[in-house]
């Protein structure tokens, strides 16, 4: 039987993006191996003022400059203008009814993923991957769920 094509989703508002941002995805990637790794950036962000956030453009070309020499990846197309990761991750399992996907968050938001909307979407589709923030140990959500074991990065 054929390994099914891993998916790893990395979502944030990348306002700005940043070499963490890098950091954690590079070790993701190393843990996970993915055959693909898609960066959403969010359009609006549930958890961020609006109106501090840089134009959605301006953001993805950020992110652009910063991961197209260190990371083989593709930005989420966004065609419906989705605001929810639960609508994201689920338009990506459509797109890819057979991969397995993978949900990388820092630990501040694995924190609160379960107040997340439609938090049950996400868990259902996707193995949520925490990357450890801080100093705090991070409390396993749900034995499925992937802790990744490199130091942390502040």
């Amino acid at each position: 039987m054929a390994e099914l094509d891993k998916i790893l989703i990395f979502g944030g508002a990348f306002n700005p993006p940043h070499i963490g941002h890098v950091t954690i995805l590079e070790k993701a990637i190393d843990f996970i191996k993915p055959q693909q790794t898609i960066v959403c950036v969010d359009k609006i962000s549930p958890w961020k003022d609006s109106s501090m956030l840089a134009p959605y453009e301006y953001r993805v070309n950020m992110v652009n400059n910063l991961f197209s020499d260190k990371i083989k990846y593709m930005i989420y197309a966004n065609k419906n203008n989705l605001v929810y990761t639960c609508d994201i991750v689920n338009e990506i399992h459509l797109d890819n009814p057979e991969a397995e996907l993978y949900f990388l968050i820092g630990q501040d938001q694995y924190e609160l993923v379960t107040t997340w909307n439609n938090y049950d979407v996400i868990n259902n589709l996707c193995t949520i991957v925490c990357y450890k923030r801080g100093k705090n140990k991070v409390k396993r959500i749900n034995d499925k769920h992937i802790i990744l074991p490199d130091p942390i990065i502040d």
